[in-house]
């Protein structure tokens, strides 16, 4: 199913401002450039809903994220290309509003942050809380999405800058099976691309389950 539903629409190829500072909780993936992350969703998968996350210029892979249809509190691991644990998400059960834990490498000792869904009539809202690395503050992200036009944004706080972009424009475009789907996801400059792909995910696996 996916985020935003199967019609294509118009991509708002506008580049992105640099954030203010440097966000995030993986600092060695924050990139001084704007990137282009393309999510590739393989929803046959025998392991749960999984991505192939590739630059959308190079081509080059960056990370893997894996999904276990036989975790309780249903698992997805980010890992580098070589295998390498990245982050690991697990949405929490038996609460109202949806949650998602994101924990670093396999160790679910180790929170890194919480995205955590609001009630609304129309689209999605969820809010991204963490400690941030490189100012050692507590901040929150907030994530508008609209399921009529197929995008989201991520923005530092209610009305901040956007610091990152999911667009479904270029849905199955030359893809021929029917089991991938593709989000591209564009990461404002001084902004964590590891983290803005694992929220993207967590997007996903909201939508998922309505």
């Amino acid at each position: 199913m996916g985020l935003f539903g199967n019609k294509g629409s118009s991509n708002d190829n506008q580049p992105l401002a640099p954030a203010p500072f440097p966000i995030g909780v993986t600092p060695q993936y924050i990139s001084q450039q704007e990137i282009v992350l393309k999510l590739r969703e393989k929803t046959l998968s025998l392991s749960g809903d999984s991505f192939d996350i590739t630059s959308a210029q190079t081509n080059q892979q960056m990370f893997k994220c894996n999904g276990s249809v036989m975790s309780l509190h249903s698992k997805k691991l980010f890992t580098d290309p070589q295998g390498n644990p990245l982050l690991t998400i697990a949405r929490k059960i038996f609460t109202i509003h949806t949650t998602f834990n994101v924990y670093r490498g396999k160790d679910t000792d180790d929170h890194l942050f919480t995205v955590r869904s609001h009630f609304t009539f129309i689209g999605t809202k969820m809010t991204v809380s963490f400690r941030n690395q490189a100012t050692n503050q507590d901040i929150e992200l907030k994530i508008n999405g609209d399921f009529f036009q197929r995008n989201a944004r991520i923005t530092l706080g209610e009305n901040g800058p956007v610091v990152a972009r999911i667009d479904r424009s270029f849905l199955n475009l030359g893809q021929v099976f029917a089991d991938n789907q593709t989000y591209y996801l564009r990461v404002a400059p001084n902004v964590d691309g590891l983290m803005m792909a694992a929220i993207c995910v967590c997007l996903d696996e909201k939508a998922e389950s309505k």
